[in-house]
Formats: structure tokens, sequence, C-alpha cells
């Protein structure tokens, strides 16, 4: 096969289980690679995608009406706290302050062992009285936390969990994971929206030298 074509590459797709009985295999492989394949211009070459910036619009006298983007929640990213600071801990201290507001907190992998970071969430319309530098701690630091996109399947190849307490979760999603138990370590983790519920497929999942596979069954 010359080196600057793939038009004689042969792919196999797995089938199992059965694609009726609800299961969902996810893979790192950009999807738009088959499509490449299909059309056959491709040179050996995966042509970068380029994601195209939305523009505003600026007509003041257009009788259409726009409307502002409506957050139903935000967050604060809150760091800086003693490393034995717990979740709940901040939930208690802010129940004490406000409690007229509903508090959501879960606790951010941090860089150093030294400090705590958390993303602490209220209702959109109480975000304000916890962004006030007066609720938080002398030393601690917070920011409003940003979510740009949400996606109902995040996947992080090449991880290096060596636990079930290692692994990366984040508010909102449902973590899961399959480690090499051999020297090399490593394996793949695939965080889901909480909506659909999903459960990992043991019997179908693997983490061996040469690929990784972690399959999911929606609930």
């Amino acid at each position: 096969m010359p080196p600057n074509s793939i038009e004689n590459a042969r792919f196999s797709v797995g089938v199992c289980p059965p694609e009726n009985d609800g299961s969902h295999v996810f893979s790192s492989r950009p999807s738009y690679l088959d499509a490449l394949q299909k059309s056959g211009d491709v040179n050996g070459f995966a042509p970068k995608r380029r994601y195209i910036k939305a523009s505003v619009g600026k007509a003041g006298k257009s009788k259409l009406v726009s409307v502002p983007r409506v957050l139903t929640e935000r967050a604060l990213f809150v760091s800086r706290l003693d490393p034995a600071t717990t979740a709940a801990d901040i939930r208690d201290d802010l129940a004490a302050t406000l409690p007229e507001i509903e508090v959501t907190c879960t606790k951010l992998p941090s860089r150093y062992a030294t400090y705590a970071s958390f993303h602490v969430s209220v209702k959109a319309e109480q975000f304000d009285l916890i962004n006030e530098a007066n609720v938080w701690p002398v030393g601690c630091i917070f920011r409003p936390f940003w979510v740009g996109v949400i996606f109902d399947v995040v996947m992080l190849p090449e991880t290096w969990f060596s636990c079930e307490h290692d692994v990366f979760h984040k508010p909102g999603y449902q973590s899961y994971f399959m480690n090499r138990t051999d020297r090399r370590k490593g394996g793949v983790s695939a965080l889901t929206s909480d909506n659909p519920n999903c459960e990992l497929q043991p019997e179908f999942s693997a983490a061996t030298p040469d690929y990784e596979t972690l399959v999911l069954q929606s609930s």
C-alpha cells in the first residue's frame, strides 16, 4: 500500500454486542475519517477540523428581537483552601451564612496536594450571593466557572489512574474507566451525561497493550 494513500486500507467494525440491545461502543477514532476514506481524497493526511466562530448581529433597526442566553445554573471555581477541606464543609459553611441558597459542591483534582479546589454551583439568580469576597476566607481565590459546550460523552484516552479514587469526576457526569493491570498501566476513561444513565459492560471492555475498549449500555 503506498504511504500516501489509504484507499486500500481495510477497516473492521465490531458488532458485538448486537446493535439492537441498547449498547454503545465509543471509539477515539474521529468519525470524519470514515467519510474521507469513502471519498478517497485524503492522500494519507487527515485535515484539521476548523470551527467557525459565531458572529453577533448589529442591526439596530431590525424588527426582530433577540433574547439573552438563559442560565438555569451558574458555578464558581474555588481554590487555595486547606487540602483537608471537603465538599460537605463548604456546603455547611454556606448554609450557615446564606441559608436561602441551594448549593451543589464537588471537589476537583488539584495540581498539588498542598491545597484543595472545588466546583460550587447554585441557581443562576443566586449566583451573585456567593460571588462575593466576604463569603470566602482570607487567601481563598474564586472566579466564575464557565463551560462553553456541554457534551453527552467525553473520552479520556491514555489515562494513568491507579485506583477508583483517582478517576476524574465532573459535575453532571457519570465516570467510567478501564485500566491496564500490567506494569505499563494507563487505560481509558469516559464521562457521560447523567441522562441517560449508562452501565459499564466489563465483559466487552478491555485495556490491552494493543488497544483500549470501553463499552457502555444505556439503562
